[in-house]
């Protein structure tokens, strides 16, 4: 081993976490100098030192430690393990997909939701059968990651599995799924996600939104215009963002809500109307210019009614 290197070598073995970690990081900035060394050092009898090396090893994007690190997958410390399936979705080697699949069944939580991630960075389609499993797994962030990694892949073949786990108990999960739904833009999805629409976390109900406009199914749009009185701007902005990209086909579901008695939802639809631009609904708003009670849906309709003629005023 180079002289320059020995000191940061020792330095993996340092009890102090900071020293550890500053010493992997540069040995992997350092780059192919020090992957034969490292693949070596990756067997020391030093949990510690064991654990950095596969840090390392992982952002020197070096495939030749694609192989030891699957090794690591089997270490006695589960730290090694989960730096190691980290360390590997970072290499994106094919070869890791296999042993990274069993890590699923890793008896460590910690473990299975490194091997859950990593496989979404390598975004092979092998592994969705085995993603679809962990997305019952008893862990809540593993099940999260595993979502997570599907719409990574992007195969539509997990639909299913998805839509079934919009139940799942815990609310970070259901979102990651929600939003998962979204990417994968699967017309499918669509009737489970309106009902995700009245789920009790507005985390959810937010994802829900904003995925049904990414789908981009006109049945969506009714319950996307309810959905601008939401109690939470955070899903109300989702309904909006979505309401926006249906463009001129939500126009005739938009309108009748500049009369309804809920502030916000007026204050919304004016806003959305003046975003999607159609000169039908220039009527609506003037007279909501005019006679509205609430300051703020006349305002944002005069906003609107600019929008939309200098739009028709442009060549």
């Amino acid at each position: 081993m180079d002289e320059q290197f020995k000191d940061l070598f020792r330095d993996l073995a340092s009890e102090e976490a900071e020293v550890r970690s500053t010493a992997a990081i540069i040995l992997g900035q350092i780059g192919p100098p020090v992957v034969e060394s490292l693949i070596i050092t990756l067997e020391d009898k030093n949990p510690l030192v064991r654990e950095g090396v596969a840090v390392a090893l992982g952002q020197v994007g070096d495939i030749r430690a694609t192989e030891p690190l699957c090794k690591s997958l089997s270490d006695q410390e589960e730290s090694v393990r989960f730096n190691s399936a980290e360390a590997l979705g970072w290499l994106g080697d094919p070869r890791a997909i296999e042993p990274l699949i069993e890590s699923l069944s890793d008896k460590n939580e910690r473990v299975r939701f490194g091997a859950a991630v990593a496989l979404g960075q390598l975004a092979d389609n092998s592994a969705i059968e085995a993603l679809i499993t962990a997305l019952k797994d008893s862990d809540k962030t593993v099940r999260a990651a595993a979502a997570s990694s599907l719409g990574q892949i992007g195969d539509t073949r997990a639909v299913e599995a998805l839509i079934e786990a919009c139940k799942d108990p815990e609310a970070e999960v259901r979102s990651k799924v929600v939003g998962t739904l979204g990417e994968l833009k699967d017309p499918r999805a669509v009737d489970g996600l309106i009902t995700v629409l009245s789920d009790e976390s507005e985390y959810v109900r937010g994802s829900a939104a904003f995925s049904l406009g990414e789908i981009g199914d006109p049945t969506a749009i009714t319950p996307l215009v309810q959905t601008l009185s939401d109690d939470n701007s955070l899903v109300r902005r989702g309904a909006m963002e979505s309401l926006v990209k249906f463009g001129s086909t939500a126009v005739p579901d938009l309108l009748p809500i500049l009369l309804v008695e809920h502030d916000k939802a007026r204050e919304n639809t004016a806003v959305v109307l003046g975003d999607i631009g159609d000169p039908s609904a220039l009527e609506a708003l003037a007279n909501a210019a005019k006679e509205d009670t609430n300051r703020y849906v006349r305002e944002n309709a005069k906003e609107s009614i600019e929008k939309i003629e200098e739009r028709l005023s442009l060549p």
